[in-house]
């Protein structure tokens, strides 16, 4: 509370600690002088005072709390030492803090002959040097009184994010110490469109390349385009690919271009590309000629008699033997990809083997695809468009440009951004990815945001539970913030929900990795790399920042806060 007035005071608690039995035997006796002073004032016919009830309530109480809990009594001292420029200053800050505890019913005296005994309380290893203000309380009652102390986000150490609390306290995050403590250096961002969350995620992504470490983003919507020539800080150091339907991109995300160097790999991706492009159940024909398909594949590339491709694929499915009872399957097949050649952005996924496979080695590499018509994350899979299903597989295909990255052994941090993820949850081979990126980043020493619009969007509860850093941004649905109070492990109450709806554009409620839940207000600091990071149109076209630079008063205080 004294942290929120933002004035220049802090509180210092003495505790001496008496055990269970010593502090019963007290107790006792305490109860002992009571009654009988209860008994005295009723044999006198007089009216026993409010107080003296009161003492009596308290020290039954506390009876029952120490043969419950059989915990020590702490006989306590809580001093609070107000400072300031000048003794008028001092007087207003001292009635303020008096008057806010009074409020709520905490009696605080302000001795003036004990003033300079006080005063030497505050300095560390002093013992306590007034008896007159200590109090016998339980752990449990000191302990409520001091959950939410401070206002602490983050890590001690990293790159500056923001701030926190009224007195805007800094916030640093270094998401590779995740990957030290042995825990899984994966974020989540969700809420509204255009609150910030794509801006706030480029934010991390930039900083983690600032200090010396590497980074890969998905960019289905093209919005990083200008990365390349905007960023000057980065020259040389950024490597855009974006993937058209120019015939000069044919086979590009061919599954066997994706992992040119390991082919069981590139076999398993071609399967549940066609499966997922054709709808293909692993129950049917047309997936047993498909495994058929690829096991001569393997056969015919160990022998080098063909070069593994999509297209290598098709020529197989084409040479059935017409006795095969398979052979019909196979020749559909072969004609249904055969089609797929010519039908847009298709033919990025059948090639030859010959096509130059894209590398991932600069310090920032930027994928991008033009033209996908992802589907809404509200869409059922079984409703998808033609093109839906298209985009979604080249997500797929794409996704898997992140397992690469992160399998390249770095002695710094990476970090890989999924813009849009939700369509990562869509396919079964993006579930995989989910899975292998959360819980295998760890050891590879490699960390992923996930960057979608709401807490459904990740799939299993398994993984959700592996997510180590959350930012919530601003929501209207009220369905969503309870969702999202139970992400962040805070209770779901009417002003948690309440603080999730008001948050305002670059505020966001974020979990770190001690699990503390806060209000972090974003700041990126420079003009230039806001103006860069901004997605938001303006009507002269160009793009207006989505960070907030005002002052805002912050706030409300959470249900639940951690220490």
């Amino acid at each position: 509370m004294i942290q929120k007035f933002n004035i220049k005071a802090e509180i210092c608690i003495h505790i001496k600690a008496t055990d269970y039995k010593a502090s019963l035997r007290k107790v006792e006796m305490k109860k002992r002088e009571i009654d009988s002073q209860i008994e005295h004032i009723q044999g006198a016919h007089a009216e026993i005072p409010e107080d003296l009830w009161e003492s009596k309530e308290y020290a039954d109480l506390l009876e029952a709390d120490l043969k419950k809990y059989r915990e020590p009594i702490l006989d306590t001292s809580i001093t609070i030492c107000v400072a300031a420029d000048s003794e008028e200053v001092l007087e207003h800050r001292a009635t303020k803090i008096r008057s806010a505890y009074e409020d709520i019913n905490f009696i605080v005296e302000r001795p003036i002959a004990d003033q300079l005994k006080m005063y030497m309380h505050m300095i560390p290893s002093v013992r306590n040097m007034t008896k007159d203000y200590m109090m016998p309380i339980t752990p449990m009652t000191l302990a409520s009184g001091v959950i939410g102390a401070m206002h602490m986000l983050g890590d001690h150490e990293g790159p500056y994010i923001g701030t926190t609390g009224v007195e805007k306290k800094h916030v640093f995050l270094n998401m590779g110490l995740a990957c030290l403590r042995n825990k899984s250096a994966s974020a989540t961002f969700y809420g509204n469109l255009g609150t910030g969350k794509s801006f706030n995620a480029n934010l991390l992504l930039f900083l983690n390349i600032l200090y010396g470490g590497y980074g890969l983003v998905f960019d289905p919507k093209g919005e990083r385009s200008h990365w390349q020539n905007d960023f000057a800080i980065f020259k040389g150091l950024i490597s855009t690919v974006t993937l058209s339907p120019e015939q000069s991109n044919k086979g590009k995300l061919d599954p066997y271009n994706v992992y040119r160097e390991d082919l069981s790999m590139a076999n398993e991706l071609a399967l549940n590309v066609i499966s997922e492009l054709f709808q293909i159940s692993p129950t049917s024909k047309e997936y047993t000629a498909l495994l058929e398909a690829v096991r001569v594949m393997d056969i015919k590339s160990r022998k080098k008699e063909i070069i593994p491709s999509m297209q290598a694929m098709i020529e197989v499915l084409t040479q059935f033997s017409t006795e095969d009872e398979l052979y019909d399957t196979a020749k559909f097949l072969a004609r249904r990809l055969n089609l797929q050649k010519s039908a847009g952005m298709s033919h990025l996924l059948i090639g030859d083997g010959t096509e130059d496979a894209i590398t991932l080695d600069n310090r920032l590499n930027i994928l991008q695809i033009q033209n996908l018509k992802l589907p809404s994350p509200e869409t059922s899979k079984a409703d998808y468009t033609s093109e839906e299903t298209l985009s979604t597989v080249l997500m797929m295909v794409l996704s898997h440009f992140a397992k690469k990255f992160a399998l390249v052994k770095r002695p710094v941090f990476k970090i890989i951004l999924f813009d849009e993820s939700w369509a990562l949850g869509k396919t079964t081979e993006g579930v995989k990815l989910y899975d292998f990126l959360t819980r295998m980043g760890r050891s590879l020493y490699t960390g992923c945001i996930f960057n979608g619009h709401s807490v459904l969007d990740l799939p299993t509860e398994g993984i959700k539970n592996t997510i180590s850093y959350k930012f919530c941004f601003q929501t209207n649905n009220d369905s969503e913030a309870i969702r999202m109070c139970d992400y962040m492990g805070i209770e779901s109450t009417e002003r948690n929900k309440e603080i999730i709806k008001n948050l305002r554009n670059g505020e966001c409620l974020f979990c770190d990795l001690d699990r503390r839940v806060g209000k972090l207000r974003f700041d990126a600091v420079f003009a230039d790399v806001i103006k860069i990071f901004s997605t938001t149109p303006t009507e002269g076209g160009q793009k207006e920042p989505t960070q907030n630079a005002v002052e805002i008063d912050d706030d409300d205080l959470l249900a639940r806060e951690v220490v």
